[in-house]
């Protein structure tokens, strides 16, 4: 089962060669984990998605295009599941992108971009797990 939420997209334009927007979704999400047969073995997964993005886009003429925008993908998986062995215990996944894109426009119908991607990715663990330090081998 889901139950999504959301706002936006919210767009607003400061000036005829300026505008952006922001928005936001909730997915709360009920996924089965295991099979029937065995009830022991059976659970539903609860999961949280969030999704945030916000956007800007400029034009300072009509052969160039500027745009930039953010994006946040946070998942919250359920403390309890047995699923978590398949996501090493993990209860936080987040993405962050910034991707910059530059576009060109010739009236002849040629056009060229490029751009650039940020890429950050967060995870906490619900076990922090400290492996025993090495053996040291003896100088002689």
């Amino acid at each position: 089962m889901s139950k999504n939420y959301g706002v936006g997209p919210l767009d607003i334009r400061f000036t005829k060669q300026l505008w952006g927007g922001l928005t936001a979704l909730r997915r709360d999400l009920e996924v089965p984990f295991g099979t029937l047969e065995l009830p022991e073995f059976y659970e539903i997964e609860q999961t949280q998605e969030n999704y945030y993005n916000a956007y800007l886009y400029w034009m300072p003429n009509r052969q160039w295009a500027v745009s930039m925008s953010g994006f946040t993908k946070l998942l919250k998986l359920s403390k309890t599941c047995r699923a978590k062995s398949f996501y090493s215990q993990t209860s936080l996944l987040a993405n962050d992108l910034l991707p910059i894109n530059v576009q060109y426009f010739d009236p002849s119908g040629f056009f060229a971009g490029a751009g650039l991607v940020y890429v950050n990715q967060r995870i906490n663990f619900l076990i922090q797990y400290h492996p025993p330090p090495l053996p040291m081998p003896h100088a002689k």
